[in-house]
């Protein structure tokens, strides 16, 4: 069974969604390999494009539900079949196989498998998206936790994790840092910092000094800039497959001369063709990713107009969203956000490269006591 996946052939009974099974002889016996199936290939494709536009697993389920479009089992869609598409290697030509060996043997990958659905970029792209949300990287604390900035907020005295308390009976809450709150006043010099003055103070401030025009402008240069490196090297990168491919090419057509001519029988040369060919399919395959790369990049090169209606979108986000998408939004790009007094210094992502600012930008008064 390794054997047989290993060459490309498909082993389990059911083919992944997207694909059907057909018979293609190996000498004596039939084996099955996946093919496209175009109908259910788009809809895998809409899904790894709604999570790369920041849709969630839960939307993409109510959407495909709402349109009717059946499941594998002609079922309705759940996240537990979406996540099984959206992590499956398959989708790029690529099957895995023995994950849970008994005899503790290392997975078999077989790449150029099948047809790929989806890029490898893509894929991988969705993959670290999902990385991202799985519920293992934030705490459960912090995820339910009914403050704004849990998990993110840290004292730059001491470099302890500062977090959300209640006092007087919840009428009044606080970040405090972790040693002052444990171990009491003379760990730490930090003070107790009101919450709702933190957290609306913050939320102006990403508004007004992160999504702002002049900024927009900054990333989408910075961003165009590393694309046309990425097209540069893509571009060089295909024209030595076009050399290689010729090369081949040339090679093969001297071969069938020969054998026409009958300087040498088919025999002699066949295992030199098989191979040949092998290395023209590879780098085939290879060639046909990067015209995909090429003609997808004046996609992906967004204009400054089109990154201005997605930052509207997210300012909107910040002031009118529910808790929880608020909290995913900021964690999505807030790396730390580190306090000493009144000066906070707020640490960030861009899609391309890390900005950080390092200003006064929240004159908090400070209530309470240590």
């Amino acid at each position: 069974m390794r054997e047989s996946v290993s060459r490309g052939f498909y082993i389990s009974v059911s083919p992944p969604y997207g694909y059907s099974k057909i018979k293609v002889a190996d000498g004596n016996k039939t084996r099955a390999k996946l093919k496209i199936k175009p109908d259910e290939a788009n809809i895998v494709k809409k899904m790894f494009d709604a999570l790369i536009s920041g849709k969630g697993i839960t939307e993409i389920v109510k959407e495909l539900n709402n349109t009717g479009i059946p499941s594998p089992k002609n079922k309705r869609w759940g996240k537990t079949s979406i996540y099984a598409i959206l992590s499956n290697e398959v989708y790029t030509g690529t099957i895995v196989w023995g994950r849970n060996s008994k005899r503790n043997l290392e997975p078999i990958r077989a790449t150029n498998s099948c047809e790929p659905i989806i890029d490898k970029q893509i894929f991988d792209t969705v993959k670290q998206i999902l990385k991202q949300r799985a519920p293992q990287v934030t705490h459960p604390r912090i995820t339910s936790s009914h403050f704004l900035l849990s998990g993110l907020t840290r004292c730059a005295y001491c470099g302890r994790p500062m977090t959300g308390c209640n006092a007087k009976s919840g009428h009044f809450s606080y970040y405090v840092c972790q040693s002052l709150r444990r171990h009491g006043a003379q760990t730490c010099k930090a003070k107790y910092i009101p919450a709702p003055k933190l957290e609306k103070q913050i939320l102006e401030r990403i508004g007004k000094n992160i999504l702002t025009e002049d900024n927009l402008k900054e990333l989408l240069e910075l961003s165009n800039q590393e694309m046309d490196k990425a097209f540069e090297s893509v571009k060089c990168e295909q024209n030595i497959l076009d050399d290689k491919i010729t090369d081949i090419e040339y090679r093969l057509s001297n071969i069938y001369k020969a054998i026409e001519n009958g300087n040498f029988d088919l025999p002699d040369l066949s295992p030199r063709l098989k191979e040949l060919n092998k290395q023209k399919a590879l780098l085939s395959t290879k060639q046909t990713e990067l015209k995909t790369t090429i003609s997808e990049y004046k996609v992906s090169n967004m204009s400054p107009e089109q990154i201005a209606f997605y930052i509207k979108d997210l300012k909107e986000l910040l002031d009118e969203a529910e808790l929880g998408e608020r909290k995913a939004f900021i964690r999505s790009f807030v790396k730390e956000i580190r306090i000493r007094d009144n000066e906070v210094t707020l640490e960030y992502f861009a899609p391309i490269a890390e900005m950080h600012t390092d200003k006064r930008v929240l004159p908090i008064v400070q209530n309470g006591g240590r």
